[in-house]
């Protein structure tokens, strides 16, 4: 067997696992990052439309915090969203428009912003309707001019190397979980490669594709998540499931159509034309994403439609092309004017259905000592839970990082003077604890090759 070692690997080269790329290459470390796609640009982040959460011209973090609760029904991780409310802004001006000169929309040399579901003021940043295309372009260039960083693309990642499953040494299944790379098969020769790193991170992104109606890329089949449950990491919320109420209803499949249409003016009618979100909530089209997707449901089942409708005929076709040039011309290409139609005429074929899109179950662990703030549009413990705090930046947590924690491991383990990704000080819990880096020299069981994986 072939064998790789490394300090950190991540697996998933969207937006989670670039940002924590980054910040390990910046301290030293010797870093690859895997994705399966033919192509290091993957992920769902380059799929995203409509914006990233900075801050509004009236906000405060206890604003955005009320905000982020009510949406989340309460069952919110308190830590993380007081962590992400007070660090968010922050990083999303130090990181995306100092450091990687990401591109936003501006006017007068400054931000333009955008009220959307759930939020009671304008703090949503964008550049029209490609946000995360051209935040993954930027942080990409940014990756690939650091020294140590090594990008692997068409390899796909089958198993989470741990003692107890791996190792040589039968007695290790009675020790504490510990990580120490991956089993990952390379698709261009079919060789199974075993990656030895210190410290293992899976930004693997959701499991739309396991869904009818997904907006997620054909890669968001929930591998990550299978992967650290076989592992022995803690898994739970697996239940919640985000959803986008939004996504072209046509025959040659699903076509996500953000948020900021309606942040912008647009609205859900029915068959009739007629807006119904006032029925359901006092935000009308603005309203919380469960909200939205639950009546537009209970609108189609009380009119026995297969889809509702969405109307932003109130804006000029040059504002239009302006403002959603990736939204428009879709649309345009599968014969539907969005400047001029309310998407009526042909009720089964266009429309807006509810799409089921990101995964918000989460792989839990501790905030302290990891890079709380790595992670966009992925698995979530802290401001989702049961509906989607629309657009928050750098959130949650680092994907799903799964690190031995004080460990002995045939006393071939090293304490670790500082964290491998530093967690901002003024975070408000618990002090951080030590933790212990595992070698690489292991022994690993010899696997035979995986079947091919599509």
């Amino acid at each position: 067997m072939k064998y790789k070692k490394t300090d950190i690997l991540i697996i998933g080269l969207g937006l989670a696992g670039i940002t924590a790329a980054i910040t390990a290459a910046e301290k030293g470390k010797k870093v690859t990052i895997l994705t399966k796609s033919k192509s290091l640009s993957s992920g769902s982040t380059p799929w995203a439309q409509g914006g990233i959460v900075y801050k509004g011209l009236n906000d405060s973090p206890e604003k955005l915090k009320k905000d982020i609760k009510r949406a989340g029904s309460e069952h919110t991780w308190d830590a993380a969203v007081n962590h992400l409310c007070k660090n968010g802004p922050r990083l999303v001006e130090a990181f995306l428009i100092n450091k990687l000169q990401t591109p936003f929309d501006k006017s007068k040399d400054k931000l333009k912003r955008v009220s959307e579901g759930a939020h009671s003021d304008a703090r949503v940043i964008y550049q029209a309707d490609k946000k995360g295309e051209s935040i993954h372009k930027s942080s990409l260039e940014y990756l690939e001019s650091l020294p140590g960083v090594e990008g692997i693309s068409n390899h796909t990642a089958i198993d989470l190397l741990t003692f107890s499953h791996h190792s040589t040494v039968s007695t290790d299944i009675y020790k504490k979980p510990a990580c120490f790379g991956a089993m990952v098969l390379d698709q261009n020769n079919k060789e199974v490669i075993a990656f030895l790193a210190s410290k293992t991170i899976l930004a693997t992104g959701g499991l739309g594709q396991l869904f009818l109606h997904s907006t997620n890329p054909k890669g968001a089949t929930g591998d990550g998540i299978a992967m650290a449950w076989r592992a022995g990491a803690r898994c739970f919320n697996l239940h919640y499931v985000q959803f986008h109420p939004t996504a072209l209803y046509h025959p040659s499949g699903r076509f996500l159509i953000s948020e900021a249409v309606r942040g912008e003016g647009g609205r859900l009618v029915n068959l009739k034309g007629q807006q119904f979100m006032n029925n359901y909530h006092k935000q009308g089209d603005l309203a919380p994403r469960d909200v939205v997707s639950r009546s537009i449901h209970q609108e189609m089942l009380k009119e026995g439609s297969d889809c509702m409708f969405l109307d932003i005929t109130n804006k000029k076709k040059e504002w239009l092309e302006s403002r959603f040039p990736t939204i428009f011309n879709y649309c345009l290409r599968k014969g539907i004017d969005i400047s001029k139609q309310i998407y009526q005429g042909a009720r089964s074929i266009q429309g807006q259905k509810i799409s089921f899109n990101w995964k918000v179950a989460a792989v839990l662990i501790p905030l302290i000592g990891l890079s709380t703030y790595v992670s966009f549009q992925h698995d979530t413990i802290g401001d989702k839970y049961a509906n989607y705090a629309y657009l928050n930046p750098f959130k949650e947590k680092p994907a799903a990082v799964y690190v031995p924690r004080n460990l002995k491991v045939k006393q071939k383990v090293k304490e670790v003077k500082e964290t491998i990704i530093s967690t901002p000080p003024e975070t408000d819990i618990e002090a951080v604890r030590k933790t212990n880096e595992v070698k690489t020299d292991v022994k690993v069981k010899n696997t035979n090759p995986a079947p091919s994986v599509k």
